[in-house]
């Protein structure tokens, strides 16, 4: 038995159903504030896994005139936005570096936009034996590109219209598909 100046264990501290109405009344708020809460994350990450399938940039666009990088080479580019901090990022450095070399003498231009100033990607790019033809920061004008996602890659003709846009890492096929498009540019 309890005595009258001792509190139940079992009640957790609560002496009157007016505690325990303001009790379950604070937990019904809070548990349909976190289910909304909930709903809106899950659409803002379904939203941000879209714009990393796709980006926002797509076949058929200009791409837009960035300072200091040059389209007028009569050649296709083959842009490549990376971050150092990036793990796919790194894990395309390989099929980059190969796409570099397998293609010799080129027909196409290498262009690395990097979220990082231009010399820590030099460092980067350089270190995973990736020679780009130029390499441009991209921290003032990320949202100009409305690139959302990296790593991307671009196949841009030399008219800055956009062929295509291959975002993530490159499955082995898309690769292929990526190698076999720059083909007519050789």
């Amino acid at each position: 038995m309890i005595d009258r100046g001792q509190r139940d264990p079992r009640t957790f501290g609560l002496t009157s159903h007016v505690e325990v109405a303001i009790l379950v009344g604070f937990l019904v708020v809070l548990a349909f504030s976190g289910y909304q809460l909930i709903g809106a994350a899950s659409a803002l990450v379904a939203s941000r896994s879209e714009a990393l399938k796709v980006g926002t940039l797509r076949a058929g666009d200009v791409f837009p005139e960035i300072r200091g990088v040059a389209f007028n080479s009569g050649k296709p580019t083959v842009i490549a936005v990376l971050a150092r901090d990036c793990i796919y990022c790194t894990q395309s450095l390989p099929f980059y570096r190969r796409l570099l070399s397998d293609k010799g003498n080129r027909g196409f231009v290498f262009l690395a936009l990097c979220r990082d100033a231009e010399d820590i990607c030099h460092e980067y790019l350089a270190n995973a034996g990736v020679v780009p033809d130029e390499i441009a920061s991209t921290s003032d004008i990320a949202d100009r590109l409305r690139i959302r996602g990296t790593p991307t890659l671009l196949l841009v003709e030399p008219n800055r219209r956009i062929v295509d846009v291959w975002t993530g890492l490159q499955n082995t096929e898309e690769q292929k598909k990526i190698s076999e498009l720059l083909e007519p540019w050789l």
